[in-house]
């Protein structure tokens, strides 16, 4: 019986050896992946809400891309500098699908996104090419996002990361109880949970808001002869009065 279960502990410790030498592969080849991910989309930027027509080609869709870069962004990059640009995903809507656009230098595609601002007033956008976990992450991260600027705080992502008032705080901090930045002034900001209040409104409830306690009158009073008593200075009457007691 004591050799059994020998031999069974045994065989249940190569099982765990196995599996955790298993994991460790499973992790080093993902990473792996996600670097060539990242290499292979260094270069790949993201226009979007460009307009699409029923007769578009990558050709022409090429072209779309370079006058969009060098009339409204003011770029001075050539049109062979455009190494690939196409929709992404399949046509469902009316709606423009985004385009994935490749250029040939590193440094291209950073002067691009510094320029998005220029895009404002044609009702256009880029952003960089993420991953689609950091695309989700993203997505997650809108509501507290707006929320935080709703408040006043400076708020913006990075990558798969916004950063508040020059900290930065990942998907599952900004869900935390424990996330509530500091405010930019001396008035109350609320704590940044969209998730908490949103399930509060489904309930019909409201978000509870800080009361002053109302002074009583009695309080109110006390106060106030304490304040004279303090101005008042001491007499001798009252020396002798103390030193009578």
């Amino acid at each position: 019986m004591v050799s059994e279960l020998e031999a069974a502990k045994t065989r249940i410790a190569t099982l765990e050896n196995a599996q955790t030498s298993t994991n460790e592969k499973l992790n080093s080849f993902k990473q792996n992946l996600e670097q060539m991910g990242s290499y292979y989309r260094k270069n790949n930027f993201i226009l979007h809400k460009l307009p699409e027509t029923s007769n578009e080609t990558t050709s022409t869709l090429v072209k779309e891309v370079h006058r969009v870069l060098t009339e409204y962004m003011h770029i001075n990059i050539g049109l062979t500098e455009i190494d690939a640009a196409y929709r992404l995903g399949g046509k469902k809507s009316d709606a423009a699908r985004p385009v994935l656009t490749r250029v040939t230098c590193l440094w291209r595609k950073y002067e691009v996104l510094e320029a998005n601002k220029l895009l404002k007033e044609h009702h256009l956008s880029v952003t960089d090419d993420y991953s689609v976990e950091a695309r989700n992450i993203r997505r997650n991260l809108i509501p507290y996002l707006s929320e935080a600027r709703r408040t006043n705080h400076k708020a913006f992502l990075r990558k798969d990361k916004m950063l508040v008032d020059g900290k930065l705080y990942s998907l599952e901090e900004v869900r935390s109880m424990n996330f509530n930045p500091q405010p930019q002034d001396t008035g109350t900001k609320p704590m940044i949970h969209p998730e908490r209040d949103k399930r509060r409104a489904d309930n019909g409830q409201t978000t509870p808001q800080t009361k002053k306690k109302p002074v009583s009158k009695a309080t109110t009073m006390n106060l106030a002869q304490f304040k004279s008593q303090k101005k008042r200075s001491p007499s001798p009457h009252d020396a002798v009065i103390h030193m009578s007691a």
